[in-house]
C-alpha cells in the first residue's frame, strides 16, 4: 500500500521552480506514494497563470501533468463541504485553504506537501512545508 500525498497549490509553484525535494517526490509518485490534489488547487494554478504568476505553459503543463499522475478530489458531497466549515472554523484556516484540505483528507491524504504553515493548525496529518 502506498502512502496517500496530499499536494497543494504551493507544492506545484516549487516543482515549477525546480525545488529538489519536490521534483523528486513527483517522480516517485505512483510507484512509492498515492498523490492526491483538490480540485481548487487546479482552479488556484489557472488563477496564478491568468495573474502573470506562473507561465503560462507550466500552468497547462500541469494541467494535463495533475489528473495524469493524482487523484483530484472534487467537492461532490456535502461531507467534504461540512468538513471543510469545521476545519475553518476549529483550525482557523481561510474558507479556502479549509477546503482544499477537506478534499485531501477525503482522498485519504496522509501527509500534505504546502508552503503554507498554516495547514500545520489542523493536527491530523504530517504537514511537509516546502
Amino acid at each position: 500500500m502506498h502512502e496517500v500525498i496530499g499536494l497543494d497549490t504551493g507544492f506545484f509553484i516549487q516543482l515549477i521552480r525546480g525545488h529538489r525535494d519536490c521534483v523528486q517526490l513527483w517522480s516517485a509518485l505512483g510507484d512509492s506514494f498515492r498523490g492526491v490534489v483538490s480540485c481548487i488547487t487546479l482552479a488556484e494554478i489557472e488563477r496564478l497563470a491568468l495573474r502573470g504568476k506562473i507561465e503560462l505553459t507550466a500552468a497547462e503543463t500541469l494541467r494535463d501533468a495533475i489528473p495524469a499522475v493524482c487523484e483530484i478530489i472534487w467537492i461532490d458531497t456535502p461531507d467534504v463541504l461540512k468538513r471543510a466549515a469545521r476545519l475553518s472554523h476549529g483550525a482557523g484556516l481561510s474558507m479556502i485553504d479549509a477546503v482544499i484540505l477537506a478534499c485531501l483528507l477525503a482522498g485519504g491524504a496522509e501527509t500534505v506537501w504546502t508552503t503554507d504553515a498554516n495547514f500545520q493548525r489542523y493536527t491530523g496529518v504530517r504537514v511537509q512545508i516546502i
